[in-house]
């Protein structure tokens, strides 16, 4: 160990001895750890032999969110993980015998060295206290390792003190010292049945109403896109060229036979004057020609499709046009929407966890990203019977919801998001405070 090496050791035990709550602990855990054994991607796991282990912090993070693909993904294999032979011992992860979905996430989500470094505690027949998640793109040393093993000893003394002083018993304590709180718990059991308004929150964003599908008229490849993503068009305006050389070959062809035609018909009708045998050839030319000339009126017809032109004035929906171009398309294959940027309306994806009771009409509060402050109201126009899985993985309801006034959505631009609020039945507080472990409770008990 070096001069450096030593310090930054140090350093590290300074800070934990210094926090204050569990949180500033993983913070110390999971971010200058880095000044010891550089890494990409720190990611702490709470639990012990027998509980499974739920992410609680992740480096360059303040928070967790338990709804990203990330948190279920270091959950999902840490899991699998702490089956092994090897879970209380610190060890490279090898994810050559993970399942293929797996490896696929891997490279999304994590650099492919990954070191699973468990925080033991011998004096407590050597209890595991929780998993630290490390990845980089370089492999680990046995000299690496070795210094966070020593690290992972402290930090394992230090979440286990702060283990001891559970909010639940020090509120016991308190509790039996005197009369006081017993009146108000029976307070609060009394609160529990007021009744009030269930509701959810869930993403939202606003969408166009009744857009019109571009779609393409002809087998072929995507060109060229000619327009910009909310770009104002009027009707008649160029959106999307197709690939278009061989159509222009195949016209071309077209016209030198038509034109080879012609002419021949032409001198064949001369002939006919001193020949009369040659009349009969002058039907057969004359009845090429008119095939000549409708094959060219096809091969036109389908040269004009390859420039998509817009059918009305509006606004284009599209996510990347370099995406399409080069890209093979059928016919009746959507490439873009044209909206009217006056006819909105607000699309909400209420995950299948928070989905409540709800009617048309219902009302919903609208909280913008753009204006959180105030809230623009809705309502329920329908919503789906069946859940859909979202960009995000998560299963989800779609809704959809009229806006109340033409005051507020004339603020409004397709394609802002926000958080809508959703309104459902009146229960009791109880129910709304505790639905969810009250359903979990059940899925486990298999009530």
């Amino acid at each position: 160990m070096d001069t450096q090496q030593l310090s930054a050791l140090l350093q590290i035990e300074h800070s934990v001895r210094r926090s204050e709550t569990l949180a500033e602990l993983l913070f110390v855990v999971t971010n200058e750890t880095r000044n010891l054994v550089p890494y990409d991607q720190a990611v702490f796991l709470f639990g012990n032999d027998v509980e499974s282990l739920k992410v609680t912090a992740v480096s360059d993070h303040p928070t967790v969110d338990r709804t990203s693909p990330f948190i279920a993904f270091i959950e999902r294999i840490a899991g699998r993980e702490s089956k092994l032979a090897t879970t209380n011992k610190t060890h490279p992860v090898d994810p050559a015998d993970w399942p293929q979905t797996d490896q696929k996430d891997l490279s999304e989500f994590s650099p492919r060295h990954m070191l699973w470094l468990p925080f033991m505690l011998p004096a407590n027949n050597h209890q595991r206290v929780g998993v630290l998640w490390l990845a980089r793109s370089q492999p680990w040393t046995e000299h690496e390792i070795s210094l966070l093993n020593h690290l992972a000893g402290t930090f394992a003394h230090g979440i286990h003190a702060f283990a001891k002083q559970a909010i639940w018993s020090k509120f016991l304590r308190w509790f039996s010292s005197s009369k006081a709180p017993r009146y108000i718990l029976i307070l609060l059991i009394l609160l529990m049945f007021l009744p009030v308004r269930i509701s959810a929150i869930a993403p939202a964003e606003v969408v166009a109403k009744d857009p019109t599908v571009i779609a393409s008229p002809l087998n072929g490849a995507v060109k060229k896109i000619e327009v910009l993503p909310g770009q104002q068009v009027r009707s008649g305006d160029v959106l999307v060229r197709l690939e278009d050389t061989e159509l222009l070959s195949t016209t071309e062809v077209a016209e030198q036979d038509l034109l080879r035609t012609k002419a021949e018909l032409h001198t064949t009708q001369q002939g006919g004057f001193a020949d009369i045998r040659q009349n009969a050839k002058v039907s057969e030319l004359t009845a090429q020609v008119a095939v000549k000339e409708a094959e060219l009126n096809f091969s036109q017809k389908k040269l004009e499709k390859s420039v998509m032109t817009a059918p009305k004035a509006g606004v284009v929906i599209l996510k990347d046009p370099k995406d399409w171009e080069g890209k093979p398309v059928v016919v009746g294959e959507r490439i873009l929407l044209l909206a009217d940027p006056a006819e909105i309306e607000l699309k909400i994806m209420v995950p299948v966890k928070d989905a409540i009771a709800l009617d048309e009409g219902e009302e919903v509060k609208l909280f913008l990203d753009t204006n959180p402050i105030n809230a623009i109201s809705a309502k329920i126009k329908y919503a789906a019977y069946e859940p859909e899985r979202t960009p995000d993985n998560v299963m989800a309801y779609k809704l959809i919801a009229s806006f109340v006034t033409a005051q507020e959505s004339a603020q409004l631009r397709i394609g802002m998001r926000g958080t809508a609020k959703l309104y459902g039945e009146s229960v009791s507080l109880f129910y709304y405070l505790f639905r969810r472990p009250i359903t979990a409770t059940r899925q486990w008990l298999g009530w």
